[in-house]
């Protein structure tokens, strides 16, 4: 009897490590410029990250700002943001080609202080998975980064015609927490 409840504990933590966890030895993890483009949207590729900062002094708060500290808050963009809207059906729709695309639940590698961006063909909107960390890379599933929209969508947007969009917290297979940033696509920000 304990022998055969060891065994379905282990069957179950086996279970659930193999669905939670990210790629097993065997799985296919890309890099994360062969993501591609797919009908309705453009893959703009890998970009440095600007919000990944190094700092010596961590006691120094006029080092940071709030763009350099990792936030686990999820926010959505006001006016005085001084942002560009962009229209919410347009960014439904793009998020939904992102989950719906076959390399959707493809991992792909994400470095640190790097973002993967996404913009959709009518130039609207763009979304952006970044890894904020300096020391450490995770992988991500482009999934997550329509997943990530779609919240933002639903908390910021509910409602409107147009918005501004706003960030969440996603994360990579190794539970590392990454920023999904939905904004308008002529923002530098990302």
């Amino acid at each position: 009897m304990i022998a055969k409840t060891f065994s379905l504990v282990g069957l179950l933590a086996t279970s659930i490590s193999a669905a939670v966890l990210g790629p097993r030895a065997g799985d296919e993890v890309l890099p994360a410029h062969e993501i591609g483009d797919f009908e309705g949207f453009t893959f703009l590729g890998v970009v440095p990250n600007t919000h990944a900062h190094i700092t010596t002094n961590l006691s120094d708060t006029t080092a940071l700002d709030s763009r350099s500290i990792i936030s686990k808050r999820d926010s959505c963009f006001w006016w005085f943001d001084n942002l560009s809207t962009f229209r919410t059906d347009v960014a439904r729709q793009f998020a939904n080609a992102i989950q719906g695309a076959s390399n959707a639940h493809t991992w792909y590698a994400l470095n640190r202080g790097t973002c993967l961006q996404w913009q959709e063909q009518y130039n609207e909107v763009k979304i952006c998975a970044c890894n904020d960390y300096i020391f450490e890379n995770t992988h991500f599933k482009p999934w997550e980064a329509g997943w990530g929209a779609k919240n933002r969508l639903e908390a910021c947007c509910s409602g409107a015609f147009n918005c501004r969009g706003g960030d969440v917290t996603g994360h990579g297979d190794s539970g590392l927490n990454i920023r999904i940033s939905t904004s308008a696509a002529i923002t530098s920000r990302c």
